[in-house]
């Protein structure tokens, strides 16, 4: 992640004030997606226990509680997917949006 930051501030584009800021700031958020997918682990790991417990399968039989546990395993993938994938877009103080060029009742 650093050699990205110096990769930009070398190029003008970041200053190496910025730089630094920006290699935090990505370490800090990918800290914090590793923090939520563990969390999201261990709730759906939760939620699978108490479904083959309440199923009457045990915990010592194989699989992930049926059908349900199924759907909670696939929601679980999917949620660790979009964590990873999470990117904060910036704040555009533009208020015409680039697609929105009609000029009618505009003036």
């Amino acid at each position: 992640m650093q050699a990205l930051g110096d990769r930009l501030a070398q190029t003008g584009k970041l200053k190496t004030d910025q730089s630094k800021h920006y290699t935090k700031i990505n370490t800090m958020r990918t800290v914090l997606k590793i923090i939520l997918i563990f969390v999201a682990l261990m709730v759906g790991g939760l939620l699978i226990a108490l479904i083959k417990e309440g199923s009457g399968r045990g915990s010592n039989s194989p699989g992930v509680g049926g059908p349900i546990g199924i759907i909670v395993a696939f929601a679980m993938m999917a949620g660790i997917r979009a964590i990873w994938r999470y990117s904060p877009e910036k704040k555009d103080d533009s208020s015409i949006n680039d697609n929105d060029k009609h000029q009618l009742d505009k003036k």
